[in-house]
């Protein structure tokens, strides 16, 4: 890939060539202590995304559930070098990126009410990972959002018409900033509302299919 990327939700834009961050969204440090606290005093073990001395690193404490296990063991196939377990995370004089915990849905819908409600300053997204069956809640800085990624890749790389696509409800804001808009088949109802166009379902390959149709070879 030669183009930025739009990563977390927009919490960074991470350019392939230079190997850096265009854009890094981090969140409160005294926020994400808080954050991080709580959640480990109710007994969960949060992935901690953050840049220590301009690296990437990605703290955990453990591996409980299948969700938990099949996002590492996927990262290491790729090998993913971010990866660091913990015994405490230790956050202080570092930069953290973004929170997010894999689990059932039961268990992160009632987490993310809670903290949505005691620390509103940060963004939420609650959502199903369509390949783990397991819900992801990721927590971000309020910047990060697609929609402000997309801003800034239109002024970045001078264009000035984008198409995207999404399944989710933390696609929402990149439809409203995107000239074109699909959703799959079988993506939130919401979002499906909103799209110019809804294509084949992630399952059958709806984007991959739809960009093929559209190649000029």
């Amino acid at each position: 890939l030669k183009l930025p990327i739009i990563l977390n939700n927009g919490g960074f834009i991470y350019d392939p060539v230079s190997n850096k961050n265009l854009v890094s969204n981090y969140m409160q440090n005294d926020i994400s202590k808080n954050l991080i606290d709580e959640i480990v005093t109710l007994n969960f073990n949060p992935f901690v995304h953050l840049e220590v001395n301009n690296q990437n690193k990605l703290y955990y404490s453990a591996l409980f559930n299948y969700g938990e296990r099949d996002y590492y063991d996927s990262r290491m196939k790729a090998n993913d070098k971010r990866f660091e377990k913990v015994k405490k995370y230790n956050i202080e004089n570092k930069k953290v990126i973004t929170i997010f915990l894999i689990g059932e849905k039961n268990e992160l819908t009632d987490l993310y009410e809670m903290l949505k409600e005691k620390y509103p300053v940060v963004q939420y997204h609650l959502f199903l990972d369509v390949y783990s069956h397991y819900y992801w809640l990721e927590i971000n800085s309020i910047n990060a959002t697609k929609k402000n990624g997309v801003k800034f890749l239109k002024k970045h790389l001078n264009i000035e018409n984008v198409t995207c696509f999404g399944d989710h409800l933390n696609d929402l804001s990149m439809f409203e900033e995107c000239d074109n808009s699909y959703a799959v088949k079988n993506a939130h109802k919401n979002l499906i509302e909103l799209a110019d166009e809804v294509i084949g379902s992630n399952i059958e390959d709806g984007v991959a299919k739809f960009l093929e149709s559209r190649m000029i070879l």
